[in-house]
This record gives structure tokens, C-alpha cells and sequence, in this order.
């Protein structure tokens, strides 16, 4: 999986942590801003991720600003990224926090 789409998988967990039902790229964009890894089109990942079942899209019509939360099997997804962050001794920059 390219590590833009990693990112705004692990980014809809947080906000899902956070309790956020629905969020919108805006603040998936700011989250992963922070830290440095805001991928170029979040819009055009959670298009992706919605037609690999990971993501759920709610909008309201066809120019209607849209939300999105991670479906049950892009939890699981994002539950195992978060594993293998833990456990496989990356480098990457990305701070694990339970």
C-alpha cells in the first residue's frame, strides 16, 4: 500500500479515536500536515479507499462537500498498520501512541 494511502488510513483512525463520526479532507489534511505527511490528493485516496471497501463517502448531492469514516474493514486495515509500526522497528516518522 503507497504510503499516502497508509497515511489517511491511520488519520481516519485517529479522528475516529477522536470520535469523530464523519470527518472531511480538511481536517485529514491538517492532521497529516502537522506531521509531515500529507499526501498529494487526500480526495482522490479516499476515492480509492471507498472502492476497496475501507472507506464509507456520505454526501448530500452531487456538489455537496463530502464526509467519509473508515468502514469495519478499513479499521481492521488501519489496526494493522498500526501493529506493524509497533512491532517492525521502522524508521519512518510516524510516533505510535496507544
Amino acid at each position: 500500500m503507497p504510503p499516502g494511502t497508509e497515511s489517511v488510513l491511520l488519520a481516519g483512525l485517529v479522528k475516529t479515536l477522536e470520535g469523530e463520526d464523519y470527518t472531511d479532507t480538511k481536517r485529514i489534511n491538517i492532521l497529516l500536515t502537522m506531521y509531515g505527511r500529507k499526501p498529494s490528493n487526500t480526495t482522490k485516496i479516499i476515492d480509492t479507499l471507498e472502492k476497496k471497501h475501507l472507506m464509507e463517502i456520505r454526501s448530500d448531492g452531487l456538489h455537496a462537500h463530502k464526509t467519509f469514516r473508515l468502514t469495519n474493514l478499513g479499521e481492521a486495515q488501519a489496526d494493522g498498520l498500526m501493529s506493524r509500526l509497533e512491532n517492525g522497528g521502522s524508521a519512518d516518522r510516524l510516533a505510535v501512541v496507544k
